[in-house]
């Protein structure tokens, strides 16, 4: 399984040569790595076979597989690794390769005694992908596209819970042309199945969705073959409310950022902070929005409530309810664990909840909707922040000025104002604090599978 070669993109391909297996004399080969019915163009060798240092290159110190860099598929679907010219021109060669490039960092002015020619940037190697049970098709697809891009082979292990969604995903791929042993699916409920992954030593890449405890134990396994790591450890994110707002717009956002998938989402909205003057009316228009929601198999037509996952886990909303109404929060929408055949819990509205209940404290991941007022900008900004764990926020407000000073303000990884979504494929995706650490999404997703190295050269 962990003998796939990793996987060099077309453009980094044409513009690349392999360097021999030890690193101790670092030399382009005499001829270009020239796969068969392929077309490297001019390459960088100049006429008499030596290095062009006018040009950019990108070596790989992996081993190359024809296969997987000659595929339709990689022709089609696979970014390319970026490179540039010293003073940041992309290389226009490829259009994939030229847009990645333009928006990186220009170097700095290099000391006189020297010429640096070449900047490259290659896969990290063998990558593996720990995704979570909520998010099961879109988490590990983005993942996988950006292992591919960035031109690294990856080990994808899905939670025993939702193995299908992973398999799905690897049949596509592998129908669309993917070669195989470029991904590889691990479906296992032994605890020590990632243990045997990460204590492999070609794993240099490890990504993570899921809670703080297990993301610690994972670093710490980690570090034992020093593999780098991107941990996406969730979070508990405020819906703050003020009383500028438009009720209608932030009603509907409040419900689309709480019960998108059953509100078992790490960005779901988890604590609610509403102004003191629309404290009541926003109360009621949402109780009465949760309370038309309709729960059963989402197959079946009119349902926008499905199951939880587990029965463990319906019993821990259920605590979470009954902790919230012992501390003295008030229930507007009463619902609960549905007796019968499934994992279905239906949703509950909690107004009142104090700010040392477990349901302000710990990321509800369900149904369970917690309100609390506030009264001034400078109190909401501070119980917002009450968190070790920044992943998302939302903010509703007619003052702009407003929306923006909360978003540089609030300690989360991403801040929607006036808006329920704060997830893009285009776009960075990670927290702050507890949340974890790194990126998926856009160029910082594709970051995360690259490793960057400067080779300079004597001045001429």
């Amino acid at each position: 399984m962990l003998d796939a070669p990793v996987l060099m993109t077309p453009a980094c391909r044409r513009n690349s040569y392999l360097i021999g297996e030890g690193r101790e004399s670092v030399r382009a080969d005499p001829e270009p790595y020239d796969p068969p019915g392929r077309d490297t163009g001019s390459g960088c060798l100049d006429e008499r076979g030596s290095v062009d240092t006018t040009l950019p290159i990108t070596w790989c110190h992996a081993r190359a597989c024809d296969d997987a860099a000659d595929s339709s598929f990689t022709r089609r679907s696979c970014a390319t690794m970026r490179t540039g010219l010293s003073d940041g021109t992309p290389d226009n060669r490829s259009s994939f390769g030229a847009d990645l490039s333009s928006t990186r960092r220009l170097s700095p002015t290099p000391p006189p005694w020297t010429t640096p020619k070449v900047r490259e940037h290659e896969a990290s190697g063998i990558a593996s992908r720990l995704p979570p049970v909520c998010g099961n098709r879109v988490l590990p697809a983005r993942a996988v596209a950006a292992a591919l891009a960035a031109g690294c082979t990856i080990v994808l292990r899905p939670s025993s819970l939702t193995p299908l969604a992973s398999l799905a995903l690897a049949r596509c791929l592998t129908g669309a042309g993917l070669p195989p042993g470029v991904l590889n699916v691990v479906v296992s409920s032994a605890d020590d199945a990632t243990d045997a992954v990460l204590a492999d030593g070609r794993i240099r890449k490890l990504t993570f969705t899921g809670s703080v405890a297990v993301g610690r134990q994972l670093i710490a396994r980690s570090a034992e073959q020093v593999v780098r790591t991107s941990m996406e450890l969730g979070g508990c994110a405020p819906f703050i409310v003020f009383d500028d707002a438009d009720l209608t717009e932030a009603v509907a956002g409040a419900v689309a950022a709480k019960m998108r998938n059953g509100g078992a989402a790490c960005t779901a909205a988890n604590r609610f902070f509403i102004q003191r003057p629309i404290y009541e009316e926003f109360t009621r228009r949402l109780a009465t929005e949760i309370a038309r929601m309709r729960i059963g198999p989402g197959t079946r037509a009119g349902v926008t409530c499905g199951p939880m996952i587990s029965a463990r886990h319906v019993a821990r909303l259920a605590g979470l309810v009954d902790d919230a109404v012992d501390r003295g929060a008030r229930v507007l929408v009463s619902g609960g664990p549905v007796p019968g055949d499934g994992h279905f819990f239906a949703p509950v509205v909690l107004c009142d909840v104090p700010a040392a209940a477990r349901a302000m404290r710990e990321e509800i991941f369900g149904p369970v909707v917690a309100l609390a007022p506030f009264e001034t900008e400078a109190e909401v900004l501070a119980r917002a922040n009450d968190h070790p764990s920044g992943l998302a926020a939302y903010v509703y407000t007619a003052d702009l000025g407003r929306g923006i000073r909360l978003g540089d303000r609030i300690n989360a990884g991403m801040v929607a104002v006036n808006c329920s979504r704060v997830s893009c494929v285009a776009a960075p995706f990670g927290g702050v604090g507890h949340a974890g650490f790194g990126m998926s999404g856009g160029l910082e997703g594709i970051d995360e599978y690259l490793v960057t190295r400067y080779v300079t050269m004597p001045a001429s």
